[in-house]
């Protein structure tokens, strides 16, 4: 009965699981990185442009 347990559904299938897992885990996570890190690079970044652009506007509407 025990051989019938450990040698039914293959005997290195757990290994297998294992592995896969792990690689599917490891492109996940590269993946995740990289758009992440595509998104750090690419958003808007917050500068003190807006500020200036509204202090100007201001500046131009009560004259100085």
């Amino acid at each position: 009965m025990n051989w019938l347990r450990g040698h039914a559904v293959g005997s290195h299938a757990r290994e297998w699981l294992a592995l896969a897992m792990v690689i599917l885990l490891s492109f996940a996570s590269r993946i995740a990185s990289l758009k992440f890190g595509l998104w750090l690079l690419t958003r808007k970044r917050d500068t003190d442009e807006s500020k200036g652009e509204s202090e100007n506007e201001y500046w131009r509407i009560h004259g100085e």
